[in-house]
């Protein structure tokens, strides 16, 4: 089953290659991980309590939250893009610091943004037509109103195929390739029931880590952080290397090893 294969071949391409990840992400993700929480607490030091629903930001402390929520993913494009050309142009790590290609960074902040404005798009042309229909069908049968709260997931999931899909231009824009999100979308024609299974098995094992990172945290709060630092990157990269393999095997046209 191909869709098992590209995630197996993912999750394999991180663990083979554990010490070329760590030298790409470690540093930079536990910077970040250090500013935030840097930040976070100076907010919460001003009277900032997050589980006060009444709570106050003002513009310094919710500058501050922007600014560190803007570093985290600027550090996770930077990571991801010295991954896909350690993996496609075998561009290996020197030290433990991440090559800083700008124009290939640009490019690829380019493309993220142009596909998550996508995405929002297809979100709503693809929920608000079901949750229409949704709430029609509860009106007559009420028993069905249940099925309403299990819309947003059914359109995540539809999305998160066509952000794999389109995402091909992703790895293609960290390497230098042309690659449009229509070409994108021609060259994995087909590949809808391969792409949702590989989503499960993401969700799936992003659940359960989820769950484990809380529980850490509850028992004690610095392993908590630690933990999430560590694993989320490990999983940052699993996801980045099905973009990473879809790209080789629909684009590439290369075999799965």
């Amino acid at each position: 089953m191909l869709g098992w294969q590209i995630f197996i071949h993912s999750v394999r391409m991180v663990f083979s290659n554990l010490q070329e990840a760590l030298q790409i992400g470690l540093i930079p993700s536990v910077a970040a991980a250090i500013f935030s929480t840097l930040v976070l607490g100076l907010t919460s030091a001003n009277g900032i309590d997050a589980g006060d629903p009444a709570m106050h930001l003002t513009a310094k402390d919710a500058l501050n939250v922007v600014v560190a929520a803007l570093i985290n993913v600027l550090v996770s494009l930077w990571i991801f893009v010295a991954w896909h050309r350690f993996v496609l142009l075998e561009e290996y790590p020197k030290g433990w610091i991440p090559s800083f290609n700008l124009d290939r960074i640009g490019a690829y902040i380019w493309c993220t943004v142009q596909l998550i404005v996508v995405c929002v798009i297809a979100s709503v042309v693809i929920l608000v037509p079901l949750l229409l229909i949704g709430s029609i069908l509860a009106a007559i049968v009420p028993p069905l109103g249940y099925l309403l709260q299990l819309l947003p997931f059914a359109a995540f999931f539809v999305v998160y195929v066509l952000f794999i899909r389109l995402g091909a231009a992703l790895p293609a824009a960290a390497i230098g390739e042309p690659l449009g999100f229509m070409d994108a979308k021609r060259a994995t024609e087909g590949s809808n029931g391969t792409i949702t299974i590989v989503v499960l098995l993401l969700a799936f094992v992003q659940v359960v880590l989820s769950l484990l990172i809380f529980q850490a945290s509850q028992i004690l709060p610095i392993v908590g952080i630690a933990s999430q630092t560590i694993i989320g990157l490990v999983i940052s990269l699993v996801n980045v290397s099905v973009l990473t393999t879809v790209y080789g095997i629909y684009v590439e046209k290369r075999e799965l090893a």
